[in-house]
């Protein structure tokens, strides 16, 4: 299992993201705040996406 923890991208300036395979779940919050992120590739690896994972983001 590879997670992107909570809050991992906090506030990051990111405007795109592919996240890569293998990557198996998207904590809490995880992208907190990232107002920048409009466009974002999830691998089909993902099997878990927590409610709150794009709290406030712009996608």
């Amino acid at each position: 299992m590879t997670p992107i923890g909570a809050y991992a991208f906090q506030e990051a300036p990111i405007t795109t993201l592919t996240i890569p395979e293998g990557v198996t779940e998207i904590g809490s919050n995880a992208f907190w705040r990232c107002r920048s992120l409009k466009k974002i590739a999830i691998p089909g690896s993902v099997t878990a996406i927590d409610s709150t994972a794009f709290t406030t983001a712009q996608i």
